[in-house]
């Protein structure tokens, strides 16, 4: 994942001619492994005294695309009907392979379009490709959760697709303006049971969702038995698909939390936080974190620290481009990382790239310049790299070329961000008119992106290389910059140069 390119463009300096805007840095935070967003709500003593009543809760609860979350979780700030739009112009370009890498990174809003009754103006090709995509992300190998197989019967119509849409529609509505009895009374399992004896695989999906709705709406009327027969229904019927899985076992430990049943609260919360390892869901990552039973280890966590979670959210936020949550996550692991320094330096730096994103330079120098300070470790490596990048966007290459020789002297071979600490220094050489060492370090950053999957930095690379290239009137080294430009724009799910 990467961070968005700071503004404003580097001047070339000696060497070079003229002062010229032509390149640009930029700056990235960890891969993610596996909308503004207020913090879990902790409480005080004096609201700990009694649980809401069930029609508190009710009033509580807020709906979005089908969703129920008793906390005051806003939605993501691109909305389906924007990532609609987004895949329809990447068709429209041709970029079919981009369709993908724009599946993965908001796979919740695509969901949603999914499952919801759908738009009238999207074109079946567009929803196809999307279905297709998500499929082989979350269930290349579990045919009856395929949203494609269910898609299709949709796209074709038919008494018992077009019935089971008309109730899809009620259900949603009914629980967007909080009609949950209605919900829970709606014959829209039944419709997708009938859909599904008919329809084979193409009927999974449809009851999975069903099933889905239903327990949410029993939840909030405290019918906690019903909504966990519910809960099981969609399992059998979908079973196996993570993201689904993650839903509905959250679900599934609030309804045990309701009944008093501690274990198997533990338990659902455990595998809703195991299979949220592969799904890039802020929301449910949010709403897993807001539920989770006391001090419960997050189960497969890739490290230990209470503070990797937060960390991982906020990661997740920041690759969104949501960068108020991504801010709040970061700070929240920095809160949660007590004595752990090094937790808290990741926190920090976390901090200081988003403050970047945010344009607020003055507090995130503070940041870095305090972990760059410290006496070793990760943190300060790339701390001593984000400093350098400000350096070299200043048009200061002599000391961006300082701080950024100190951070590769401390980045190990395959951490991330050294590639673009590499790519910095190579700016760095070219702004200062050595030409060799310049293009060489950035063939090399470009090798280390493209090993690494970096493609959307790989692109800012390129195009670095393909603007110095078209400045001092190297004719061949344009053209074999820009095709491999326009290949790796195709990767990283970017529309083509203009």
């Amino acid at each position: 994942m990467r961070m968005p390119v700071l503004a404003g463009a580097l001047m070339l300096l000696a060497g070079c001619g003229t002062s010229s805007n032509i390149y640009r840095t930029g700056m990235r935070s960890e891969p993610f492994r596996p909308a503004i967003v207020e913090p879990p709500i902790r409480q005080t003593a004096e609201s700990q005294k009694r649980e809401p009543e069930a029609s508190e809760r009710t009033k509580q609860v807020q709906v979005s695309g089908g969703r129920i979350a008793a906390d005051p979780l806003r939605g993501a700030v691109l909305k389906p009907e924007q990532l609609l739009a987004q895949a329809q112009d990447l068709l429209a370009r041709r970029q079919i392979q981009a369709i993908r890498p724009l599946v993965a990174r908001y796979p919740d809003g695509i969901r949603d379009l999914l499952r919801a009754p759908l738009p009238a103006t999207a074109s079946p090709q567009v929803l196809q490709a999307l279905a297709a995509a998500y499929d082989g992300i979350f269930a290349p190998e579990i045919p009856a959760a395929r949203m494609h197989a269910w898609l299709e019967g949709r796209l074709a119509g038919g008494d018992g697709y077009d019935a089971f849409d008309r109730t899809l529609a009620l259900a949603l509505r009914d629980l967007a303006e909080g009609r949950f009895e209605a919900v829970a009374a709606s014959n829209l399992p039944d419709r997708a049971k009938a859909l599904a004896v008919g329809a084979g695989y193409a009927g999974g999906a449809a009851c999975a969702e069903a099933y889905r709705l239903h327990a949410s709406a029993l939840l909030v009327l405290e019918r906690t038995a019903a909504a966990r027969e519910a809960i099981g229904a969609a399992r059998e019927a979908c079973g196996g698909q993570p993201h689904l899985d993650a839903e509905m076992a959250l679900i599934e430990a609030e309804s045990a939390r309701r009944m008093g049943d501690e274990p198997a609260r533990a338990n659902a919360w455990q595998a809703a936080a195991r299979a949220l390892l592969s799904v890039n869901d802020p929301l449910l990552w949010e709403q897993a974190l807001a539920q989770r039973p006391g001090s419960l280890a997050w189960p497969g966590a890739a490290e230990s620290s209470e503070a990797w979670p937060w960390q991982t959210l906020g990661a997740m936020r920041f690759a969104r481009n949501e960068m108020q949550p991504a801010l709040l996550a970061y700070s929240q692991a920095e809160a949660v990382s007590g004595q752990d320094e090094g937790a808290i330096s990741k926190a920090r730096l976390g901090q200081a790239r988003t403050l970047l994103a945010l344009r607020q330079r003055g507090p995130a120098q503070t940041l870095l310049a305090g972990l760059a300070a410290g006496d070793k470790g990760a943190s300060r490596a790339q701390a001593l790299a984000l400093l350098g990048a400000l350096r070299l966007e200043a048009g200061e290459p002599r000391e961006a070329g300082a701080l950024l020789k100190r951070a590769l002297e401390g980045f190990p071979s395959a951490q991330s961000g050294r590639a673009q600490a590499v790519a910095d220094l190579a700016l760095c050489h070219l702004m200062l008119g050595d030409e060799t060492a310049g293009l060489a370090g950035l063939h090399q950053a470009q090798q280390l992106m493209a090993e690494a999957g970096d493609y959307e930095g790989l692109v800012e690379c390129l195009s670095n290389e393909f603007r110095y290239a078209k400045h001092v009137g190297r004719e061949k080294l344009v053209q074999a910059s820009e095709q491999r430009l326009e290949l790796a724009r195709v990767k990283a799910g970017l529309p083509p140069s203009p």
